[in-house]
C-alpha cells in the first residue's frame, strides 16, 4: 500500500497522539454528510480506507480538536484584519506569556497554538473586538500539516514546537479566565416534569435507541434516565470512557417527544439532543427513524427535531 504524506501524517497523529482526523478538500470536509468533521475517527483501518481509498487525492487532512482532547488558538493575518500576531503578543503582555506547546504555521502567515482542552466552555472568538483570535475546540475543526493551504504553501509546524517532540501544554488560568469571563458553565438534569408512566419507558425514546445503536448506553440507571458514554469524551479533562457518568439521556415530558441528552460536563455542557444526532452517522438515524412508527416519520417527527436543534 503506498502512503503518501498527508496519509502517513493522518496516521501519525491518530496513532502517535491520539488526535482525531478526517480528509480534506482544500479547507472543507472531504466525508459527505451533515457532521462533516464529526466523523473524524483515530481508526487506523478507517482511515487507510479514507486516504489510500476513497478520497486518495484529498490535499489536507483535519483534525477535530475537541474530540481530541486540544484548544486551538488561531491567529490570523488576513487584509482587513488587524495583525493576529500583534494581537497576541499585546495579550501575552497583559495576561502573561503562552507555555512552550506545539505551534503551527498555517501557511497564510497565521499560527495555530495548541493547548490542552479545559473544563471551560470557550466562545469561538474570545476577546471581544478581535476576530483575529479564534479559539477553536469542540465545534470546530483545523487543517494540519501537511496539507496544502489557499495560498500556494504548505501547513508546517514549527521546527522547535513539533507534536511528536513538544508535549501539549495547559492554558495558563489567567488566559482561561479571560477567554470566558472566569464562569464555568454546567447543566442540571431536571426530571421532575417527566409524565411518562410505566417500567423502562427510556428504552421506548428516539434518543435511547439511538444511543443504544451507537454502542453509547452503558446502563439504566432509572426508568427515564439511562447513563451512556458522551461522544465527545476525549474533550473531557477526565479522558474517561467507561466509567464516565457524566452523561445521560432522558426520556421526554411526552411519548412524542424524541428524548433529550445531557452532558454535565462543562465542555459539553451546551450539547443537546440535536448534537447527538447530527454526530451520529447519518445512515443510523434514517434506518432508525424509518423504522419507528408512522407519526414519527411524519409530521411529528420533523417537528421534534426543530426543537432539538434550537
Amino acid at each position: 500500500m503506498f502512503v503518501g504524506p498527508i496519509h502517513k501524517a493522518a496516521r501519525a497523529y491518530a496513532q502517535r497522539l491520539g488526535w482525531w482526523v478526517f480528509p480534506c478538500n482544500g479547507k472543507a470536509p472531504a466525508i459527505a454528510g451533515p457532521g462533516g468533521f464529526k466523523h473524524a475517527t483515530t481508526d487506523i483501518a478507517k482511515i487507510d480506507d479514507w486516504f489510500f481509498g476513497a478520497h486518495h487525492k484529498c490535499t489536507s487532512l483535519g483534525i477535530w480538536p475537541g474530540a481530541s482532547g486540544l484548544l486551538v488558538i488561531d491567529v490570523d493575518r488576513k487584509p482587513g484584519k488587524a495583525d493576529g500576531l500583534e494581537t497576541l503578543r499585546l495579550l501575552q503582555d497583559e495576561l502573561g506569556p503562552l507555555p512552550d506547546t506545539p505551534v503551527q504555521l498555517t501557511g497564510g502567515g497565521g499560527m495555530h497554538y495548541v493547548f490542552a482542552l479545559p473544563e471551560w466552555r470557550i466562545r469561538k472568538h474570545p476577546f471581544e473586538g478581535h476576530s483575529e483570535i479564534e479559539a477553536l475546540s469542540v465545534s470546530e475543526y483545523f487543517i494540519a500539516a501537511p496539507s496544502a493551504h489557499p495560498s500556494g504553501k504548505a501547513y508546517a509546524w514549527e521546527s522547535s514546537s513539533h507534536p511528536l517532540d513538544t508535549p501539549v501544554a495547559a492554558l495558563p488560568n489567567a488566559w482561561i479566565k479571560a477567554m470566558t469571563g472566569g464562569r464555568k458553565t454546567s447543566v442540571a438534569i431536571d426530571t421532575s416534569s417527566l409524565s411518562w408512566t410505566g417500567a423502562e419507558v427510556i428504552e421506548k425514546t428516539f434518543v435511547y435507541q439511538l444511543a443504544d445503536a451507537l454502542g453509547l448506553v452503558c446502563a439504566r440507571k432509572t426508568d427515564h434516565i439511562a447513563r451512556v458514554m458522551c461522544p465527545w469524551h476525549l474533550g473531557h479533562s477526565t479522558h474517561t470512557v467507561n466509567n464516565d457518568s457524566s452523561a445521560a439521556v432522558l426520556a421526554p415530558k411526552d411519548e412524542w417527544g424524541l428524548g433529550h441528552f445531557r452532558c454535565l460536563h462543562a465542555s459539553c455542557a451546551h450539547r443537546r439532543t440535536g448534537d447527538l444526532i447530527e454526530w451520529a452517522d447519518p445512515w443510523v438515524v434514517h434506518n432508525l427513524a424509518s423504522a419507528r412508527n408512522a407519526w414519527v416519520r411524519a409530521v411529528r417527527w420533523e417537528k421534534a427535531l426543530t426543537r432539538a436543534k434550537r
